[in-house]
């Protein structure tokens, strides 16, 4: 098996990384029936890529003991790649097709090592399997004219793989400015300069997995201004005309951003207080602001920025009753 320096990586181009990454994704047979082959991580993400996903369609109420597992045993989410193979055969994705091209070198892409305490390699692979569970129940609950078709999964999929892609740590705020969408500029930069290495980019691309990263801003935190807020208020507004039988393109544009947003919150609000806690912890470190981590902050943040998490009906099916649950944990812990 072929093992990576992951310190050479750190250093190399790209498209050194994307090749080297692709050769140690490849070298596994994904036989979940090896057990002798169980110390290849590969095939150890994809066996636990499998039992995230369940045999039903619906694995919303496995998905805090998953991560509580995660969390337990320190090796994290199963890898990118892992989780988008489970999710290109669950939805019948054509491999050979451009846009599931590009997702798979989305999943590469987010893989390149980042070791950010928060916003690191783990915090992707959050948020795509909090994206598949959404994606998952929206479909469930949603009219057909309502409903997420393949394209639409694999734009929202590859979206959520690379919306903090090269995360250095900083914020929307620079000396005491606000600079909107800094951050997720960076990283759609990051993605379109690679994405064209490979002819996966255009104006198609550009509209709309980058706004869609662009509506991952919850920047200022609280305010009505940031992205997050004002994609919750579109959707508000635009859903009550979305009335079918015809689909409202329009409607569902806002209806993929509403679900990576959400996704991109719900390990951070929606899980358990002992998720919340850790996530606080962790975005504390990397920003070296401990405050941010303490009870009266920390509920700050789920009466505020994480409510746009229960705007979109599946977000509200999967999150609203364990969000109120985590806030009466912490308000309890103000006295």
């Amino acid at each position: 098996m072929i093992k990576p320096d992951f310190k050479r990586i750190a250093a190399d181009p790209i498209h050194k990384v994307l090749d080297i990454t692709s050769k140690l994704m490849n070298t596994a047979t994904y036989s979940i029936e090896d057990r002798k082959r169980r110390d290849n991580p590969i095939v150890r993400d994809m066996e636990y890529g499998h039992l995230f996903f369940g045999s039903s369609a619906n694995f919303a109420p496995n998905a805090t003991i998953f991560f509580e597992r995660c969390r337990k045993d320190r090796m994290g989410p199963p890898n990118l790649y892992a989780i988008v193979k489970n999710a290109i055969k669950r939805y019948q994705l054509d491999e050979s097709a451009p846009q599931v091209e590009a997702l798979l070198l989305a999943t590469k892409m987010g893989e390149i090592p980042n070791n950010l305490p928060f916003h690191g390699n783990p915090h992707y692979r959050k948020v795509v399997l909090q994206a598949i569970r959404i994606i998952n129940t929206h479909n469930e609950i949603s009219p057909n004219h309502q409903k997420l078709n393949k394209d639409d999964i694999t734009e929202i999929l590859t979206a959520a793989c690379i919306h903090d892609l090269g995360h250095n740590g900083e914020t929307n705020i620079v000396d005491g400015t606000h600079i909107p969408g800094r951050m997720e500029k960076r990283s759609m930069m990051l993605v379109r300069k690679h994405f064209s290495r490979e002819g996966f980019w255009g104006k198609e691309v550009e509209d709309g997995i980058g706004e869609i990263v662009m509506a991952t801003d919850a920047t200022p935190l609280g305010k009505p201004t940031a992205p997050t807020a004002r994609a919750a208020d579109i959707y508000k507004n635009r859903e009550k005309y979305s009335v079918g039988p015809a689909r409202d393109e329009a409607f569902m544009k806002i209806v993929k951003a509403m679900v990576v947003l959400t996704a991109d919150i719900a390990t951070s609000a929606g899980l358990s207080p002992q998720q919340t806690e850790l996530e606080s912890r962790l975005l504390a470190r990397e920003l070296n602001k401990p405050d941010i981590a303490k009870p009266s902050a920390i509920l700050d943040f789920l009466n505020t920025t994480a409510n746009v998490m229960v705007v979109l009906p599946a977000g509200k099916h999967l999150y609203a009753t364990r969000q109120k649950s985590i806030a009466k944990y912490f308000k309890a812990q103000l006295g």
